[in-house]
């Protein structure tokens, strides 16, 4: 019984003031950022994607055609899923033939579509670049938990 009563009174100090504004401030927050995310998750775009709607746009898309592929392993064999892979693809454009150099951990398509702005030259393939992906959704789920921490800190500590 008396181990009821400290854990009665531990818990009347862990709500106090400080912490309960702490957690509505990030309850509120949090809503505040996911309806934010959530209409503005379509508008955020890295520049690849710009350049890849930009390309469509203009017509300069082109079909790149496997001519060779290698893995770099350490012991020479292709088992290893932390390999890299390299590729190389042929692809034409206005009757000139252009070399695509792909790299990558993944496993190379045969047909690759490919795309450039304005130089054929300097064609891109779409590939998300999922640290930009992870550090933008880190940094709107860092905000909330870090007012949340402030805000308990400014009202006197934890």
């Amino acid at each position: 019984m008396e181990n009821f009563r400290e854990l009665i009174k531990e818990s009347k100090e862990l709500f106090s003031f400080n912490v309960t504004m702490g957690v509505i401030t990030l309850i509120v927050l949090y809503i505040i950022v996911m309806v934010w995310h959530a209409k503005n998750k379509l508008k955020f775009k890295p520049r690849r994607y710009k350049d890849i709607e930009k390309a469509i746009n203009r017509g300069h898309v082109a079909e790149g055609k496997m001519i060779s592929m290698w893995e770099d392993t350490d012991d020479g064999t292709s088992t290893d899923p932390m390999s890299w892979v390299h590729a190389k693809y042929s692809y034409e454009v206005d009757g000139k033939s252009y070399i695509y150099r792909y790299m990558d951990r993944a496993l190379p398509p045969d047909l690759l579509p490919l795309y450039y702005v304005d130089n054929p030259a300097k064609a891109f393939r779409e590939k998300p670049n999922l640290i930009k992906i992870f550090l933008y959704n880190s940094i709107l789920h860092l905000i909330p938990w870090g007012t949340a921490v402030a805000v308990m800190l400014l009202l006197g500590g934890v």
